[in-house]
């Protein structure tokens, strides 16, 4: 874990979110000590250039596939687990798309989220843990367009009110800003 966290301290974050940010109704919360967790995301890409999202039948939230680091796994080593856990492909990484950091207060927890895009090398079928399932979680490929859209939107409900859960909240913008990194080097990779 220190050897992750070295890494991300040698990396300038892209984006640092605290409770304010996400939730600017929140009444303030101390934390003094931040529980660390190390975690990766990605923007994956089919060959339709569709993007990768795990819905939730429950809530009717997309976010993009990706999880923590377990054990000794490298960043890598542990984003390719789970992808092919969560989306059943097999990928390959085109480009590093930055650090972001989480100072969750109100859970005392501090999230270094690494972000990648990605390519399909091959699909499989997701195989969801038994937490993922609980909550309905399924695959659905989104158009670029529509994602952005959806991205809006759900930064919308957030900001808000309407859509008021704690992690989720975060998870959000992390996402949106992952995406709109993607789409903006995508653009400017066509362009040149």
């Amino acid at each position: 874990m220190n050897r992750l966290l070295n890494c991300a301290n040698k990396k300038n974050a892209l984006l640092v979110l605290l409770d304010k940010d996400v939730f600017s109704n929140l009444s303030r919360v101390e934390c003094l000590r931040f529980k660390l967790r190390i975690t990766v995301k990605a923007v994956i890409l089919n060959n339709d250039n569709e993007i990768a999202f795990i819905g939730s039948r429950n809530n009717n939230i997309f976010l993009l596939p990706g999880g923590g680091i377990e054990g000794a796994e490298s960043l890598i080593e542990g984003l390719k687990r789970e992808i092919l856990e969560e989306t059943g492909c097999r990928i390959k990484i085109v480009k590093e798309l930055g650090i972001t950091e989480d100072f969750r207060l109100k859970e005392g927890k501090h999230y270094v989220t690494f972000g990648y895009l990605a390519k399909v090398v091959s699909f499989s079928l997701p195989k969801f843990n038994n937490y993922e399932t609980s909550v309905g979680a399924y695959l659905k490929w989104i158009s670029v367009s529509e994602a952005l859209e959806l991205c809006y939107l759900q930064e919308a409900q957030v900001s808000s009110g309407v859509l008021n859960l704690y992690n989720i909240g975060f998870n959000i913008y992390r996402d949106s800003f992952y995406i709109n990194s993607a789409i903006n080097f995508l653009d400017n990779f066509n362009q040149k």
